[in-house]
């Protein structure tokens, strides 16, 4: 399964909108673009949503995610 696709659910687990999880994974998977806190508070996620949030992208940045998958 594409790595994305995998943030996106784990995104959406926490409650992450579908629809910004998705765009928050398409920005993670590029190479023009970093999802940091920065972005995620763009998003307008809560501060909860946004500390859980980091620790999946993070996950997905090093390779982890899919791992946990």
């Amino acid at each position: 399964m594409d790595d994305r696709l995998i943030l996106v659910e784990k995104l959406v687990s926490i409650r992450v909108e579908s629809k910004i999880a998705s765009s928050i994974a398409l920005d993670a998977g590029s190479s023009q673009c970093v999802v940091n806190r920065a972005y995620l508070e763009d998003c307008n996620l809560s501060k909860e949503l946004i500390v859980d949030s980091i620790d999946i992208i993070t996950s997905f940045y090093c390779g982890d995610l899919v791992d946990d998958y």
